[in-house]
């Protein structure tokens, strides 16, 4: 990993450099691989040496695939965060890069999901994770996405729901899947697959109906809202949201307040129910939950900033702490 770090500093964007990193992304050594893949992709030369990942999902080795998944999904994260094409335009209209990168993350998906049935289950977890990154392209998965829906260790079911959604396929057997589980014990499985609902998009008069037959029962209210909010765009339902976030059931209180951070600013109204949940409710999820949904809201008046600064300086629970930090990130001017 020395040797990768001194050849670039010495030869940077050298056509022999990028040769000789490319290689060392195949090394056995997972120091230096990771090392060559990472000073790829400060060269903007990422893209070479993706194949040479993906053949690391096969390594008999499980730490040499857990991080060959780790860096290929961080890889294709950057790549969108910067606003990059990514994989997901018309290959005709990708730049020469973007193009060779399109190529090689759909051969990715077929060996990704052979990693769904990997022994390590840190591996099959950031497989899920990786195919939703890919997003449409990964349209062979959705078979085995559906699937871990019902995965007996909820995180998967919500990174199989957060997949979909990334994925968006319009297909019946999704939203059927989807539409069991907006009502699910676990809020944050629960507002996942209502969030894919809403990605997904379909306004189908069965589903709409489904829906606002779903918004009858406390398990499903907030869930259904939420979708109907955000397919139809119109925020009738916005009141059965807000309050809520101030039921006695607390996988009530944390769906309601998930379901305000992502409808965002439209919610703007809902703000000082969310000041109160992180000032005085209990549960110390609902109170991180709100602290992130006052972020994404974006309002930052003074009462909004100073609720922020003291859950930040004075909450017990670590997490809301940090979370109250990253809002007060995102508030501030």
């Amino acid at each position: 990993s020395h040797a990768v770090s001194a050849l670039v500093r010495i030869s940077p964007e050298s056509q022999q450099t990028i040769s000789v990193l490319k290689r060392a992304v195949s090394d056995k050594d997972r120091s230096v691989s990771a090392g060559a893949f990472l000073a790829l992709k400060e060269l903007g030369a990422g893209q070479l040496a993706i194949g040479s990942l993906v053949k690391k999902f096969r390594d008999k080795e499980s730490n040499t695939r857990y991080e060959a998944v780790v860096l290929f999904r961080h890889y294709l994260r950057e790549w969108r965060d910067a606003g990059k094409p990514g994989v997901q335009g018309r290959p005709d209209e990708l730049p020469a890069q973007d193009k060779e990168l399109a190529r090689e993350v759909k051969h990715a998906v077929p060996v990704l999901i052979e990693a769904m049935d990997d022994e390590s289950l840190l591996v099959q977890l950031l497989a899920v994770d990786a195919l939703g990154e890919i997003g449409p392209d990964a349209k062979a998965a959705v078979p085995a996405l559906v699937a871990v829906l019902d995965h007996k260790d909820v995180l998967f079911g919500v990174k199989a729901a957060s997949a979909l959604g990334k994925i968006r396929p319009n297909s019946q057997l999704v939203i059927d899947a989807l539409v069991k589980k907006i009502g699910h014990k676990n809020s944050v499985l629960r507002m996942e697959a209502a969030d894919a609902l809403a990605k997904i998009g379909s306004k189908s008069k069965q589903l709409i109906k489904r829906l606002s037959d779903a918004m009858r029962y406390k398990n499903t209210q907030v869930s259904a809202a939420f979708v109907l909010c955000k397919l139809t765009d119109d925020y009738g339902s916005m009141p059965i949201i807000i309050s809520s976030v101030q039921d006695e059931d607390v996988f009530t209180r944390r769906s309601a307040v998930i379901a305000l951070g992502r409808i965002g600013p439209v919610g703007a109204w809902s703000v000082p129910k969310l000041l109160d949940v992180l000032s005085n409710d209990e549960d110390s999820l609902a109170r991180q939950m709100a602290a992130e949904a006052l972020g994404r809201i974006g309002v930052n008046g003074d009462s909004v900033i100073r609720t922020l600064v003291w859950a930040y300086v004075k909450d017990k629970d670590i997490s809301v702490r940090l979370d109250a930090d990253e809002a007060i990130r995102l508030l501030k001017p």
